[in-house]
């Protein structure tokens, strides 16, 4: 199940059921796009991902959007992975 959710009240917001194989960012343009039609994104919104989002394509699409991100950075096989100083990354 991939599953796009308010963070603060816990609500899904759009929800995708695919098999186990599926990668997470390959559903993202799909479930960020329902979201976009439900809502008007505003000045503070934020994705809350782990590093299964981070992809230069998925976060230069959340950019032109004005959404912040806040995806832990995956360091591939040659550097260090990372997750994010937000304190708000916790609620992903």
């Amino acid at each position: 199940m991939y599953l796009d959710a308010d963070a603060e009240r816990e609500i899904p917001l759009a929800l995708s059921i695919e098999p186990a194989n599926r990668h997470d960012k390959r559903l993202f343009r799909w479930l960020f796009e329902r979201v976009k039609g439900m809502f008007v994104l505003n000045h503070d919104a934020k994705f809350l991902a782990d590093s299964a989002c981070d992809a230069w394509d998925v976060r230069q699409e959340l950019r032109n959007n004005g959404v912040t991100q806040v995806i832990a950075w995956n360091g591939r096989r040659f550097g260090k992975s990372e997750t994010p100083k937000d304190r708000d990354y916790g609620k992903r």
